[in-house]
């Protein structure tokens, strides 16, 4: 290819990038709107923006036409910060009343078996399994979204534990009490399981009878 082929080729590609572009145009002004309407980003060296971005916050151009955009960022911003505060809260109740159930369980039944770590597993399987019920996700009348997150992701996550399982289950078996290894492998995996089941077997039952 010659330099004049080679500049040909090159205009052809620019001015296919500028059509493709040109749908994108109302898009971006409402994005560029959004961006000097938010002081963390207008503050920020334009270097650090994409070029096109950078110059409609210099330039001030092009203006939306409405403030729909800005009003949606806005509440999905509140949305995500109210999730992570009811994931936070709950993970700090979970983590607690695991915790106290582990203590609990070692004063009344011993420590030779980590009967804590399976209560705390097997009630937390039996909850998700009732949480995570279509009608409680997505129903007529669905739990609110940070409420969900809070119960599921914090407080039932920090609840069960794989890793104190896994610990656990690797002690007994480097001890050379292999049996308790494996009744601990399978209380965890089977009971737990069941305990999912039954969860789902009584929301469906519950919700069926309140329809």
């Amino acid at each position: 290819m010659d330099l004049r082929e080679f500049g040909i080729a090159r205009k052809r590609g620019e001015l296919l990038s500028w059509r493709s572009s040109v749908g994108r145009i109302g898009k971006l002004g409402e994005i560029v709107e959004h961006c000097r309407q938010t002081p963390e980003i207008r503050g920020l060296p334009h270097f650090f923006l994409p070029q096109h971005l950078a110059a409609g916050l210099a330039l001030g151009k092009p203006k939306p036409t409405h403030s729909y955009p800005v009003k949606t960022a806005e509440k999905i911003r509140r949305l995500c910060m109210t999730k992570i505060l009811a994931i936070a809260i709950g993970g700090a109740l979970g983590a607690l009343a695991r915790y106290g159930v582990c203590i609990g369980a070692q004063k009344l039944l011993g420590e030779r078996f980590a009967w804590g770590v399976l209560l705390a597993n097997v009630v937390g399987c039996f909850c998700i399994g009732l949480l995570m019920h279509e009608t409680l996700r997505s129903g007529p009348q669905p739990l609110n979204q940070s409420l969900h997150a809070g119960l599921t992701i914090g407080l039932l996550g920090a609840l069960t534990t794989f890793s104190t399982f896994g610990y656990d289950t690797l002690g007994h078996w480097q001890a050379g009490d292999w049996k308790l290894a494996v009744a601990n492998v399978f209380a965890n995996l089977a009971v737990g399981l069941t305990a999912v089941v039954v969860g789902q077997r009584l929301g469906d039952w519950l919700f069926a009878t309140s329809a």
